[in-house]
């Protein structure tokens, strides 16, 4: 079981960098709010331009862009809800298979857990509702409170939230080990 064990150590690394990514993603719109406030207060400038010379790209942003940026805000909603599918698909992709071999499991799927199974609904919403709830968001088990009252926001609260639940539903997946 010690492989198990090192596999679920394993994930939850990758689940940690995934969260760092995710915040500092999110502290870089936040960061460039008050960047595109300053310059446009500096250049009397309606719109603020970052260009990528090595893509070869400029992208505009406009003050609607920027109240985009903020926590509740279209932008962050995107963030959050793909680094919430990253995990879900990690686990789905890789992980599950490995823990249910390690496991001794014939087929991933009769390997169930509860967190998992609610990222799922909510990738599916994400994924195939365009970041919208669906009935299966009422189904869940485990981050139900997230969701409270027909709402359906995708934000830092949202992530972290996820982040730490998945964290602990590893540790208590892992096995005993044999001395």
């Amino acid at each position: 079981m010690n492989v198990f064990n090192n596999e679920i150590e394993i994930f939850k690394t990758e689940i940690h960098n995934i969260y760092k990514a995710y915040r500092f993603s999110h502290f870089g719109l936040y960061n460039l709010r008050s960047v595109f406030n300053d310059y446009k207060k500096k250049n009397k400038i309606e719109n603020f331009k970052i260009v990528d010379q090595e893509c070869n790209i400029e992208i505009k942003f406009s003050e609607l862009d920027m109240e985009e940026a903020k926590e509740h805000g279209f932008y962050q909603m995107i963030m959050a809800g793909n680094t919430i599918v990253m995990i879900y698909n990690l686990w789905e992709d890789n992980y599950r298979t490995i823990f249910a071999k390690c496991l001794g499991y014939t087929n991933k799927t009769d390997l169930k857990n509860n967190l998992f199974g609610d990222l799922g609904k909510i990738r599916n919403a994400i994924v195939h509702n365009h970041y919208k709830r669906t009935s299966d968001i009422d189904k869940l088990e485990i981050l139900g409170f997230l969701f409270p009252n027909d709402r359906f926001i995708l934000d830092s609260f949202a992530v972290h939230d996820i982040y730490v639940n998945a964290l602990k539903a590893l540790e208590l997946m892992k096995q005993p080990s044999a001395n």
